[in-house]
C-alpha cells in the first residue's frame, strides 16, 4: 500500500488478539520519512462527534480550531506537501463516525502529498447498528486486510519458535480450537501450560490466568438472568440457538439476560435475523465461565438441555447427557454406543467417532472400554481426522491384540503413507479374524486390504478383495458399498478404461445414499479423465467434493479435490485447478493425510512451472515424495511433478533423473496402464534429446502397444509425438511428418489444450532441426497460441526463440552482428549466464553443436570470452 502513488484508507481487521496492534507496529517503523500519527478509539467516545478527530489532531500538533470542523482541519493538517503521512487508528470500530467520515474526506481532497489511514478493526466486537461503522466500511474503504486465525501447522511452527515447545498434529489442531487459532491466545496457553499438558491424553488444556480474571470480573457484574443465560449458552454446542436457550430456562424469557451479558462483552449474536444464534466471544471466555461453575449446578444445566434438545438434536441431547455424568454411567455409555453404531453405518463419521469415544471413558469394563475407543478411533480415522486419531495411538497401542485393533492401526498407517507397517498389520488382522463368526469384522478388515491395495497399484489384489468384501459383508454397508466403488477402478486398471465399469458406476449413484453416492461421484469422475473425458470427470469430481460435518467422506472429499484440479489443468483451466490446490492443500494439512499430499501439489508445482512462478512451484515439490518406501500412488505423482517441472526448463538429463523412480518401481507395480499415469512420452523425449535414440525406441515399443490395444486417444496421440522425434532422428522426416500430423488428428477434438500445444512445440523443433523452417514455424505458431491462452510464460518464450532461431520472422535489422538466426539465439542463451550443456538442452541440439556455433560467434564478433560476449550483448 505504501508504494501506491496516491493516498488511500484501508482496514486491518480481525479478532481480538489476531496481531493488529503488532503488524501496524513493525509497519510503523519501516516508514521512514513518513509522519506518523496513531490514536485510539474508545468505547465511551464511540457517541460523541469528531471525539477521534480530536485525539488526531493533538498528535498532528494541530490544537487550534473547532475540532467540530473535522473535515477541513484534517484535511489541513494532515496534507502535507511532498510528505508521505500515515495515520493509524486502533479499535477503529468505537469510532465515531463523524471522524472515520472526515478521514474519508481527507483521503480523497489531500493534494500536496500522499495521506495512507490505516484502521485497525476488532471483528468480534459489538458495534452498535446505528453507529454507522459497518456502512463506512462498505462504502469508503479502499483495502480490507483480514487477519486470519492461526492454522494448526502456523501453531505448531509458532510453538517450536517461540517456546520451544513441539505440538503434535492433534495436540496443535486442540490448541486451535480452544484458542480460536487467535496469535496472543495460544501463546498464553503454551506459557501457562506445564511439560505435562501436551502428553496429557485427558487434552484438558489450561485458561490463561488473565483470561479467567477478566471472566470473574464479569460474571461478578451479571444479574441472576444475565448469570443463568450465560452459563447456559457455556454448557450448549455453539453456535446456540435462542429456541435451545429458552427450552433449557424453562421457557423463561432469556433476552434480557443474554443482551446483559452481550453488553458486558461475554457472548454475541451471529446470523441473520430470524436464524439468529449467540457465541461466546472468544472459546477462551467459553471455557473460563464453563469451568467456573459449580459441580452441582453444571450437572442441571446439562440434563436441562438434555431435555429441551431430545427431540430436535439426539446426538446433542445424549452428549449432555453423558457431561452430567460423573465417573462411569454404564446405562449413557449403551446409549451413546448404540447411537455411534447407528451414526457410523450413516457415514457420519465425524459424529460417531465422538459418541463412541464419550462412551468409552463412562463404562467402567475394561474390555468393552477397549472396543469403544477402537471403534471411536476408527471413526476418526473414517472422517481422515487423522491428527486427532494419533492422539489415541498410544491408548489403542496398549490394548490386547485382536483384530480389529490391528486392522485400525493398519488404516491409520495407509493414511500417514506407510505402506509395510499397513501390510504387516492388515495380514495379521485379516489372518487372525474368522469370516464365520465375524463376517462385519473381516468385511471391514478386507475393505482396508481394497484401499492398501489400490494405493499400492496393485489391481489384481484390489479385485480380489473387493470380491470378497461382497461375499461376506452386509449388502448396502459401508465396506461393501466402498469396496464396490473402488473394484470398480480396478476393473478398469486391470482391463482398460472403458465406458463399461463407468456407466455401471452412474447407474449406482441414483440408488445411493448422498454419503455412499460420493464414492461413486469420485471413481466416476476419476475414470472419465483417464478416459479423455475431462468435461464429465469436472462434474462428477465436482458433486463428490464438497462435504459438511457429518456429511458425506472428507477422504473422499479429498481425493475428489485431488483429481479436480488435475481435471482443471487438462481442460486449460489452470486458474481454477490453482484455486482448487490452495483450497485443498488447508484441508489436507488439517486432515494430516501424507498419503495424498504428493497427488494434489504435482497439479500446483507443474502449473507454477509453465507459468515461470519457480519459488511457488519449488513451495509445492518440498511437498512431494519419491521414497521407495511408500506407496506407488505418492512416488508416482511426484517423479511425475518432478519429470514435467525438468521438461519445462528444458533440464532432459534432469527427466531421466527424476523419473528414475519410476522406472525401478515398474519392476515390482504394472501402473502403465494408459491414461491413469501419461508419463512415459516425456521420459521418451528425454532420452531423444539426450541422444539415446534405440533407447527411447524400445522402451517406447510396449506403451504404444498398450495404447494402440485399449483405443485410448491421448496416449496414443502423446506416445506418437515422441516416436516422431525418433523417426526424424534416424534421418526418415517422412515418417516423422505422418506420425505427427496422425498425433495432431487423434487430439485435434478432445478438450485438452496442453497436450495439444505440446505435440505443436515438438513437431516444430523437429520441422526446424530438419531444415522445414515454414512448416516448422506455422507449428510453433499453433503452440504458442495455446501456451499464450493457458498463461505458460516459459513455453511462450520457448517458442519465441524457437522462431527467431528460423529466422522467417525477424526483421533484418534487428541482429547488428551479422549473426545466424541459430547463431543468435545461442549467443543469447550463453551471455544470460547458461553452460554450453545447458544451451543445448534448451535448444534440443548436441554440445558440439553448440561449441560449434560459439567458435564462429567469437569469430564474427572479434571477441575470446564469454564475459566478452555478455558485455557485447549488453551494449547491443
Amino acid at each position: 500500500m505504501v508504494r501506491e502513488d496516491h493516498s488511500l484508507l484501508a482496514l486491518i481487521e480481525g479478532s481480538h488478539g489476531s496481531g493488529k496492534s503488532v503488524l501496524l507496529s513493525r509497519f510503523l517503523t519501516q516508514c521512514r520519512g513518513a509522519a506518523t500519527i496513531r490514536a485510539a478509539a474508545l468505547p465511551w467516545e464511540a457517541g460523541e462527534p469528531y471525539g477521534l478527530a480530536h485525539h488526531i489532531l493533538d498528535g498532528c500538533g494541530a490544537t487550534d480550531g473547532d475540532p467540530s470542523d473535522g473535515p477541513r482541519l484534517l484535511v489541513d493538517a494532515l496534507d502535507v506537501p511532498d510528505t508521505l503521512t500515515v495515520v493509524v487508528v486502533d479499535d477503529a470500530q468505537w469510532a465515531d463516525i463523524e471522524t472515520l467520515r472526515a478521514l474519508a474526506t481527507a483521503v480523497r481532497r489531500g493534494r500536496a502529498g500522499r495521506l495512507l489511514v490505516l484502521l485497525a478493526a476488532d471483528d468480534g466486537a459489538q458495534v452498535e447498528p446505528g453507529d454507522g461503522f459497518i456502512d463506512f466500511r462498505a462504502h469508503h474503504v479502499d483495502h480490507i486486510l483480514s487477519l486470519n486465525a492461526l492454522t494448526a501447522s502456523e501453531i505448531r511452527n509458532l510453538a517450536q519458535t517461540v517456546s520451544g515447545v513441539h505440538l503434535s498434529p492433534g495436540m496443535a489442531r486442540l490448541l486451535r480450537s480452544h484458542t480460536g487459532g487467535s496469535p496472543s491466545s495460544v501463546l498464553q496457553v503454551i506459557q501457562e501450560a506445564s511439560p505435562e499438558t501436551w502428553q496429557n491424553e485427558s487434552r484438558m488444556l489450561p485458561v490463561p490466568a488473565a483470561v479467567v480474571a477478566a471472566a470473574r470480573k464479569e460474571l461478578s457484574r451479571c444479574s441472576p438472568a444475565a448469570l443463568a443465560a450465560v452459563r447456559l449458552v457455556s454448557v450448549l454446542e455453539e453456535p446456540v440457538r435462542f429456541e435451545d436457550v429458552r427450552g433449557s430456562l424453562g421457557g423463561e424469557d432469556p433476552l434480557p439476560g443474554l443482551d446483559e451479558a452481550a453488553r458486558l462483552g461475554l457472548i454475541r449474536v451471529v446470523g441473520a435475523p430470524g436464524r439468529a444464534s449467540v457465541e461466546f466471544t472468544s472459546p477462551l471466555t467459553r471455557a473460563a465461565v464453563y469451568r467456573s461453575i459449580p459441580p452441582g449446578t453444571r450437572r442441571e444445566l446439562h440434563l436441562c438441555a438434555a431435555e429441551t434438545l431430545i427431540d430436535a438434536d439426539p446426538d446433542g441431547a445424549l452428549a449432555q447427557r453423558a457431561a452430567a455424568s460423573f465417573g462411569s454411567d454404564e446405562g449413557v455409555s449403551r446409549a451413546l454406543a448404540d447411537r455411534g453404531r447407528l451414526r457410523a453405518g450413516q457415514g457420519a463419521w465425524p459424529t460417531a467417532a465422538r459418541l463412541f469415544l464419550t462412551a468409552a471413558d463412562l463404562t467402567g469394563d475394561p474390555a468393552t472400554r477397549d472396543d469403544l475407543l477402537i471403534a471411536g478411533v476408527d471413526a476418526l480415522v473414517g472422517a481422515s481426522d487423522v491428527p486427532s486419531a494419533m492422539l489415541y495411538t498410544p491408548l489403542v497401542e496398549g490394548v490386547r491384540v485382536s483384530p480389529a485393533r490391528d486392522a485400525l492401526l493398519g488404516y491409520l498407517a495407509i493414511h500417514r503413507g506407510r505402506r509395510r507397517e499397513a501390510e504387516a498389520l492388515l495380514r495379521r488382522a485379516e489372518s487372525t479374524c474368522d469370516p464365520e463368526s465375524d463376517p462385519a469384522g473381516y468385511a471391514a478388515i478386507g475393505q482396508r486390504l481394497v484401499l492398501h491395495s489400490l494405493v499400492s497399484w496393485d489391481p489384481g489384489r484390489l479385485a480380489h478383495w473387493a470380491d470378497r468384501v461382497a461375499e461376506v459383508g452386509e449388502p448396502g454397508s459401508a465396506p461393501v458399498v466402498e469396496a464396490r466403488a473402488i473394484g470398480t477402478l480396478g476393473e478398469s486398471i486391470l482391463h482398460g478404461a472403458e465406458p463399461g465399469p463407468r456407466d455401471r458406476l452412474l447407474a449406482d449413484i441414483g440408488t445411493l445414499s448422498p454419503t455412499q453416492a460420493q464414492r461413486f461421484e469420485m471413481a466416476a469422475g476419476w475414470l472419465s479423465l483417464v478416459m479423455d473425458d475431462p468435461i464429465s470427470a469436472r462434474r462428477h469430481l465436482e458433486n463428490a467434493s464438497p462435504t459438511r460435518d457429518g456429511e458425506g467422506s472428507a477422504r473422499i472429499s479429498l481425493w475428489a479435490e485431488a483429481w479436480l484440479a488435475r481435471t482443471h489443468f487438462v481442460l486449460g483451466e489452470w486458474d481454477e485447478a490453482l484455486q482448487v490446490v490452495a483450497r485443498a492443500s488447508l484441508r489436507f494439512e488439517g486432515h494430516g493425510l501424507t498419503l495424498l499430499t504428493p497427488l494434489l501439489h504435482w497439479t500446483g508445482a507443474q502449473i507454477h512451472t509453465l507459468r515461470g512462478n519457480h519459488v511457488a512451484a519449488e513451495a509445492h515439490l518440498r511437498k512431494l515424495s519419491t521414497n521407495p518406501e511408500g506407496y506407488p500412488i505418492q512416488v508416482i505423482p511426484s517423479a511425475m511433478a518432478e519429470i514435467q517441472c525438468a521438461a519445462a526448463r528444458a533440464d532432459y538429463a534432469a527427466v531421466l533423473r527424476t523419473g528414475r523412480p519410476l522406472v525401478d518401481l515398474s519392476t515390482s507395480a504394472d501402473f502403465h496402464q494408459p491414461g491413469f499415469w501419461p508419463w512415459q512420452d516425456l521420459y521418451a523425449h528425454a532420452l531423444v534429446l539426450t541422444g539415446d535414440v534405440d533407447e527411447a525406441d524400445a522402451f517406447l515399443r510396449p506403451h504404444e502397444e498398450n495404447a494402440t490395444r485399449t483405443g485410448h486417444r491421448s496416449m496414443q496421440a502423446k506416445l506418437g509425438s515422441a516416436r516422431g522425434r525418433i523417426h526424424a532422428a534416424r534421418g526418415d522426416i517422412r515418417r516423422c511428418r505422418n506420425t505427427f500430423e496422425r498425433s495432431l488428428a487423434l487430439i485435434e477434438d478432445l478438450p485438452l489444450p496442453y497436450y495439444r500445444a505440446r505435440i505443436y512445440f515438438g513437431y516444430g523443433q523437429t520441422l526446424r532441426r530438419a531444415g522445414k523452417r515454414r512448416e516448422a514455424d506455422a507449428a510453433f505458431e499453433s503452440a504458442r497460441q495455446i501456451y499464450s491462452s493457458l498463461g505458460a510464460t516459459v513455453y511462450v518464450e520457448r517458442c519465441d526463440r524457437e522462431r527467431r532461431a528460423g529466422g522467417l520472422n525477424r526483421p533484418r535489422s534487428e541482429d547488428p552482428t551479422r549473426l545466424t538466426s541459430q547463431e543468435r539465439v545461442v549467443a543469447e542463451l550463453v551471455a544470460g549466464g547458461l553452460s554450453n550443456r545447458e544451451a543445448a538442452g534448451r535448444l534440443c541440439v548436441s554440445v558440439k553443436t553448440v561449441q560449434y556455433h560459439l567458435t564462429r560467434i567469437y569469430s564474427k564478433l572479434g571477441i575470446r570470452s564469454r564475459s566478452e560476449l555478455a558485455a557485447k550483448f549488453a551494449e547491443s
